[in-house]
């Protein structure tokens, strides 16, 4: 491989591209689950996903750019503070991707501006938000522990960005002949529990959130880099300063030199652990609920197969013992070694995409998009053995 093409793969993160493409596909392709009600055209399944491709790659150039201070101290062989690549470049590769994205979504939502007293353009103002919230959390994460939330909350927009663009397009026809839009199907209660991705957003918003804190804890090696505040977490610029300027905690400079990472209180580590297991347990019990419902239609009211709800049930059972078993061996490669966070993030992360093609065929049994989550995650377990993804 090139050296060039390899500077731009490690500043982009690239190999973690693929569970950015299964996000953007399963908030696209959910209402394929309905495709005997509706259909998209391949513009509609496209564009979203290649738009999103393009946020999240311009998102890691702009996150390098914000830290190459800080990366100059704790990583000086990142792309940026090495020189590899120029830190201009960057900038315009990253402005130029986050443009061309927003374009894309523009022209497929938000193009027909005299539809917009009609119906808003969700999809393009999502979009609006996701670039707002990819470039807030890149200029300040450094700077509290909390903007990890922000990172949650950039992929649970890549799903709404997706379904908000696509759902003015999809309709459920009523028996009088009108139709009802389907996003408004899955806000009404209890289908919005049940049947709706929001609950499944919200626990991968958690998911992310929670390895994402727990990735604050990778630094350089040697202890060498910046200094925190033992109580809060928040950076230390100056370590001659006798309080935090976050919480105000009283600083001594012999822990100061030891706090080469944000502390992680016991409590706090068990919470986010917990949560890297949240998005399976939800979809343990939604399949568990849904079994339940399809024997009740068999024996009370006649329908569907035997055959049909086993097939079903032994596919979510065999992929929710591989998610789970998955993401039980990331949580046994931190406990063992909280020190080497590498192996456990990178897990976490390419456990994103098999967590999806759980929910997914949950929902709409749909073998293609099934198919291409559990691609994406082998891919990215590929390519983290090429391109470091943390």
């Amino acid at each position: 491989m090139d050296h060039r093409t390899r500077d731009w793969l490690e500043l982009t993160r690239f190999s973690n591209l693929p569970t950015v493409l299964s996000s953007a596909l399963v908030g696209t392709a959910f209402f394929i689950g309905w495709s005997n009600l509706a259909s998209l055209s391949v513009a509609h399944l496209v564009v979203p996903v290649v738009a999103i491709c393009f946020f999240y790659v311009a998102g890691f150039i702009f996150n390098d750019l914000f830290d190459r201070d800080i990366d100059a101290v704790e990583r000086p062989d990142r792309p940026i503070p090495s020189g590899r690549i120029d830190a201009r470049i960057a900038m315009q590769a990253g402005t130029f991707l986050m443009i061309l994205g927003a374009l894309m979504i523009f022209m497929l939502d938000g193009l027909d501006v005299s539809r917009w007293s009609e119906r808003l353009p969700t999809g393009m103002i999502a979009a609006v938000v996701l670039i707002a919230l990819i470039l807030a959390y890149d200029r300040f994460h450094a700077r509290s522990s909390w903007w990890v939330l922000g990172m949650g909350g950039c992929r649970a927009m890549v799903y709404l960005v997706c379904i908000l663009t696509v759902h003015d397009f999809i309709y459920l026809p009523e028996s009088n002949g009108a139709q009802t839009n389907l996003l408004a199907v899955y806000l009404s209660w209890p289908e919005i529990i049940l049947f709706s991705p929001f609950p499944f957003i919200l626990a991968m918003f958690l998911y992310v959130s929670a390895f994402s804190r727990i990735a604050r804890g990778e630094v350089a090696p040697d202890g060498e880099g910046s200094h925190y505040c033992d109580a809060c977490g928040y950076l230390v610029v100056d370590t001659d300063q006798r309080n935090c300027s976050e919480c105000g905690h009283a600083l001594d400079s012999e822990t100061l030199e030891k706090t080469t990472t944000p502390p992680m209180r016991t409590w706090l580590r068990n919470l986010c652990l917990a949560g890297t297991l949240l998005p399976i347990l939800y979809l343990f019990s939604l399949s568990s609920y849904r079994f339940s419902m399809s024997v009740y239609y068999v024996v009370a009211m006649g329908q569907n197969s035997p055959t049909e709800i086993w097939f079903f049930i032994g596919g979510v059972m065999a992929l929710g013992i591989g998610v789970l078993g998955w993401q039980i061996c990331a949580v046994f490669h931190y406990l063992r070694n909280p020190h080497q966070l590498r192996t456990p993030i990178q897990m976490w992360i390419a456990g994103i995409p098999l967590i999806e093609a759980l929910f997914i065929f949950s929902f709409t049994s749909s073998f293609l998009v099934t198919g291409i989550c559990l691609t994406c995650f082998f891919v990215t377990v590929w390519g983290h053995r090429r391109v470091s993804g943390t």
